[in-house]
């Protein structure tokens, strides 16, 4: 006999006369639907945030000093 046949056998003995509980799969469902709403609720603010950074960030890095300087000069 191999050693995977033992194996299996030895793992049929196990779990033979394990049951899942009736309410198993709806505490399970429950579960991961509060996970998907905290990950939710909690991401949306950070992608804001993300970008609300990033966007004067990047106009920052991306226009030049000199078109920074006549923009100054042309609000006085």
């Amino acid at each position: 006999m191999s050693v995977e046949q033992q194996l299996k056998e030895a793992m049929e003995r196990h779990v033979s006369g394990v049951q899942a509980s009736p309410g198993l799969g709806r505490a399970v469902r429950r579960g991961r639907r509060a996970s998907t709403i905290r990950f939710r609720t909690a991401g949306a603010p950070l992608a804001v945030a993300a970008v609300a950074g990033a966007v004067p960030a990047y106009q920052a890095l991306t226009t030049s000093p000199s078109t920074q300087a006549e923009d100054v000069a042309s609000r006085r």
